[in-house]
């Protein structure tokens, strides 16, 4: 209970005021309740739990929903980037492309970051776009770099990775795919690793005879696996493939995720989740696309990370040990341990570097 005392006209004994006038001037008032306001909370969260126990139910029926819980492109970090001016973001050297999609759609433009060599970018004077499409072909490596779920290629974890990459005097091509960032468009399974494939091909155009790496994180280690396998079906494998925190198989990583796993102990969730993402779990299915990939993998996975375990990378390193043809490039498996690095930051690394380094050899 709380105890309000009235302003009195006057105080104290001294002006006259009595004890019994005083007390009569004490006004007693109940507090608030907050059983009201918890009820509320209460039922907020019950009804959020209740609309996520049913996204299983409804997910094949609500396919637009569905592939937003996969791909997230509508969450935007950061808010508000100027990807035409990449400076703004403190990415030198890096100028803004739009290019087409395979199979050509009208309807979707891409929107990519080509950023320069640290070398190209020293006292150089390269402005314009002819010049940075000649500079693709001066024989340095080039890394296409795929990004996993939510996000934009302007995210700052992918910063730090495109500034190390040329730092360490490589090409990095940045794409979002549709439905990201700038890019147009809704994502599918489909159209993504379409729109992988078109950056590739973009620049191998420009690149000439240079060495092409592909580089996947988490959901882009499946979109880069099924892009690379694609690719060397038709005879235009790349230099390597490097697939950092990836998963096994799609199923596998939606089983082991935080936000998921309560949904697997509800009967039948699990193949009506797998309906919703039919597509995905076939294409994104990175042990049997290394199967047909002919060329050289690795695979970079810290043993803290909570968003695909770090086990899902040892399966997809082990089962590609023993079931791709022996005839195949090898399959290496570089671990960085519990010191902090988690899903997003293996870049932090000072091993990072080394470790490309000896896989480019």
């Amino acid at each position: 209970m709380s105890v309000k005392r009235r302003k009195a006209e006057t105080s104290g004994e001294t002006n006259g005021v009595s004890s019994e006038e005083k007390d009569s001037n004490l006004v007693i008032e109940p507090q608030r309740s907050n059983t009201s306001s918890w009820n509320s909370f209460y039922k907020k969260m019950a009804f959020i739990l209740c609309i996520y126990l049913l996204v299983p139910a409804f997910a094949s029926q609500l396919p637009f929903i569905a592939k937003q819980f996969l791909y997230l492109s509508l969450v935007k970090s950061p808010l508000h980037s100027d990807f035409e001016k990449p400076e703004t973001l403190n990415m030198s050297g890096t100028r803004n492309v739009r290019i087409g999609t395979l199979p050509p759609d009208d309807d979707i433009q891409l929107g990519l970051w080509q950023i320069l060599p640290q070398s190209s970018q020293i006292g150089s004077s390269i402005e314009q776009d002819h010049q940075f499409d000649s500079a693709l072909s001066d024989g340095k490596p080039v890394i296409i770099y795929l990004h996993g779920n939510a996000g934009t290629r302007a995210a700052s974890h992918r910063l730090l990775l495109y500034k190390l990459l040329a730092g360490m005097d490589f090409h990095v091509i940045a794409p979002d795919y549709r439905g990201f960032g700038d890019s147009s468009g809704w994502p599918s399974a489909e159209g993504v690793v379409g729109d992988a494939e078109s950056a590739y091909r973009w620049a191998k155009e420009r690149s000439k005879h240079a060495p092409i790496y592909v580089w996947g994180h988490s959901m882009g280690s499946g979109i880069g696996s099924a892009m690379v396998k694609k690719l060397c079906q038709s005879g235009s494998c790349p230099e390597g493939l490097i697939l950092e925190a990836p998963y096994n198989s799609m199923q596998d990583a939606m089983r082991n995720h935080l936000f998921t796993m309560p949904w697997w102990i509800l009967p039948g969730s699990l193949s009506l989740i797998s309906l919703a993402y039919e597509q995905e779990e076939a294409m994104f299915d990175s042990q049997e696309n290394l199967k047909e990939v002919n060329c050289p993998v690795l695979i970079l996975h810290a043993e803290d990370d909570f968003v695909v375990p770090y086990k899902l990378g040892k399966q997809l390193y082990e089962f590609s040990v023993e079931n791709r043809d022996k005839s195949l490039p090898p399959v290496t498996f570089h671990s960085f341990g519990y010191v902090g690095y988690g899903h997003r930051h293996i870049v932090d690394s000072p091993d990072l570097s080394g470790v490309i380094r000896d896989f480019m050899k």
